[in-house]
């Protein structure tokens, strides 16, 4: 039996094993090696042209994490360090360092006990007066790994969003920031800004009072011709946050559609007119045509109402002599839709049949005509005649 690794920097094993006669199963060796990042390793075993894998999770030798990953300066946070096995006797000790004493300390070190893989130290932070970021470092047998640290100023920002993230251009929207913890005296000012005022401005900030830690802003859009995206900035102490707000043309028309689809000329249809997402206030004028007003006839227009999708109008069809294909069109925001409606003439002949064909004398036989399509509304006439009257 065959066997591969997938990652020979992380693991090899044997080039294959043998199942010994009358047996079901091998083992084999699995080497692995020395590694910086947690690495996944597939080991694919072969037999008579059938392959099978397994999955060998091969671990560095220290990962240092912090949690929570940000904290207010003062407020602590807790460090872990894992061991890619288990320590040895008299434990393993990891010495810890910050690249900013000013902002986060730790101890100098840490004792992964005996048979552990882990250990948590306690992070101190200190009030900063703007969003820092701090490493921390942890080492252990020449291994070092980092994790980083946010330490914040009162109130900073976390976060902002808007609310709804889609309006039709000219309708209102609420932005809102939020700070990591309240706001001190005289209150938290966060700037504010729009990357594209000529679909959505902002005012220039916004205050979020002394012990709140949210507020929120006006957010006013304009019309526009196509779905735009705009890009909400606030800031506070060098720290930036965005949300993103979609400004939308008026109500696009999704599409116009017939019943029935084809009609004998002076029957009627029914025409529907559908938009994209409900009308706004004061309803959707959608305008309508036709291509060929001796074949059938549509009003100028048709109101879809406010908060309403769809809206039905009256096709009036005309008498033809033959059969017409007819588009009717229905144009909203310069967006144009179109739909057929198929124009019959009045049923016609299709044939006569009698039957039997062959009698004898003064014996009766049954005629059978045949339209091409139903008789109208009081049936349709059809005239017969005889070129024999002296035999039928």
């Amino acid at each position: 039996m065959t066997l591969a690794s997938s990652n020979l920097n992380a693991a090899t094993v044997p080039a294959s094993v043998t199942v010994a006669a009358g047996a079901r199963s091998a083992t084999f060796a699995v080497t692995t090696k020395a590694v910086t990042a947690v690495t996944a390793v597939t080991l694919t075993a072969t037999y008579s042209g059938l392959a099978k894998t397994a999955t060998l999770t091969v671990n560095p030798p220290l990962v240092v994490t912090v949690t929570p990953a940000a904290v207010t300066g003062g407020v602590g946070s807790t460090g872990r360090v894992t061991l890619g096995s288990a320590a040895p006797v008299g434990g393993a000790i990891v010495t810890l360092a910050s690249n900013n004493l000013n902002a986060a300390t730790v101890p100098a070190s840490v004792t992964v006990a005996a048979g552990a893989t882990t250990a948590t130290f306690a992070v101190t932070t200190k009030a900063v007066t703007a969003a820092t970021a701090v490493t921390l470092t942890a080492t252990y047998s020449g291994v070092a790994k980092t994790a980083t640290l946010t330490v914040n100023p009162p109130g900073a920002l976390t976060s902002v969003s808007v609310n709804p993230a889609a309006v039709v251009g000219g309708a209102g929207s609420t932005g809102t920031v939020t700070l990591t913890s309240t706001a001190p005296a005289g209150g938290a000012v966060a700037t504010l800004a729009s990357n594209n005022i000529n679909a959505a401005t902002v005012p220039a900030s916004v205050t979020v009072a002394a012990g709140a830690t949210t507020a929120t802003f006006a957010i006013t859009s304009k019309a526009v011709t196509a779905v735009t995206a705009v890009t909400i900035t606030a800031t506070r102490s060098a720290v930036a946050k965005t949300a993103t707000l979609t400004v939308n043309p008026p109500t696009g028309l999704a599409g116009v559609s017939v019943n029935p689809a084809a009609v004998v000329g002076g029957a009627g249809s029914t025409g529907t007119v559908t938009l994209g997402q409900a009308a706004p206030a004061g309803g959707a004028v959608v305008t309508l045509a036709s291509n060929n007003l001796n074949a059938a006839t549509v009003p100028a227009s048709v109101t879809v109402a406010a908060g309403a999708t769809t809206a039905t109008f009256a096709i009036t069809s005309k008498a033809v002599t033959a059969v017409t294909a007819v588009t009717i069109t229905a144009t909203y925001s310069g967006a144009a839709k179109t739909a057929p409606l198929t124009v019959n003439p009045p049923a016609a002949l299709n044939g006569v049949t009698v039957n039997p064909t062959a009698v004898t004398g003064g014996a009766g036989s049954t005629g059978t005509v045949t339209l091409d399509q139903a008789a109208p509304a009081g049936g349709a006439v059809v005239t017969l005649t005889s070129n024999n009257l002296n035999a039928a």
